[in-house]
């Protein structure tokens, strides 16, 4: 049970547990990007919408307010809730936990009385100022939403020009790519003793895809150690199990 869960020790469990076994099915069965279109319309039901955008909701809230855990465990959490039901619904949950977290986990720390430091972007600005009225609250919220209009309008550009990207390179050039990326971030940022831990976790990481078993499971990497912790015992479970003196 690891008492210190900082960025260099969960690293290379993460990426063993759920970025590279994603990859290594990729590059094993051959999967090919399908041709690419552009839609004129939106087939989704009210009721696949409304299932996605709570399900992404609720996961997107508790990667915000939940010690250690990133919008990619809300979205992670908000998937599994949806894609067993309606791929539809599994989108729709995506976007909304990404906009949860990064948006609202933001904004949490403009909040007068709270200033909850949730995210990267909110870690940046605790180092240059600390909000105190609400309107700089409100401020930010303006911004906010000034942001989100523009980027709406970029993503109809940006989307037409990674049709265009995708459609000419071959997706498993890009998945070696990608697993280059990913082993060399371990090694750089981790060494050795990273890597020692990502082959293990990347074993683990597979047995959902090649057995079919939830990959939610993995996610015990991270709540455990942090429900012991909060808990008082988890420096006594660590030791009883041998891993501190």
């Amino acid at each position: 049970v690891p008492t210190d869960l900082s960025f260099q020790n969960l690293l290379p469990a993460f990426i063993g547990l759920f970025a590279i076994p994603m990859v290594l099915t990729n590059l094993i069965m051959g999967t090919r990007v399908p041709e690419q279109h552009i839609a004129t319309s939106i087939d989704v039901t009210p009721l696949a919408l409304f299932r996605g955008a709570v399900a992404g909701t609720l996961g997107g809230l508790f990667a915000a307010f939940f010690p250690v855990v990133t919008g990619g465990v809300g979205g992670f959490l908000a998937g599994h809730a949806t894609a067993q039901r309606d791929d539809r619904s599994f989108i729709v949950s995506q976007g909304a936990s990404k906009f949860v977290y990064y948006v609202g986990g933001f904004l949490l720390f403009f909040l007068p009385g709270l200033h909850l430091t949730r995210g990267g972007l909110a870690a940046m600005a605790h180092t240059l100022f600390t909000p105190d009225t609400p309107q700089l609250y409100f401020t930010a919220v303006a911004a906010m939403a000034i942001c989100g209009a523009a980027s709406f309008g970029l993503l109809i550009v940006l989307s037409r020009l990674a049709i265009k990207v995708v459609a000419r390179i071959d997706y498993r050039v890009i998945s070696w790519i990608t697993l280059g990326i990913l082993i060399g971030l371990v090694a750089i940022t981790t060494g050795l003793g990273g890597l020692i831990v990502l082959v293990p976790a990347v074993a683990i990481g597979l047995i959902p895809t090649l057995f079919g078993s939830r990959r939610m499971n993995c996610l015990g990497v991270l709540l455990i150690p942090i429900t012991l912790n909060m808990a008082g015992v988890g420096s006594d479970i660590a030791r009883l199990l041998g891993l501190l003196p």
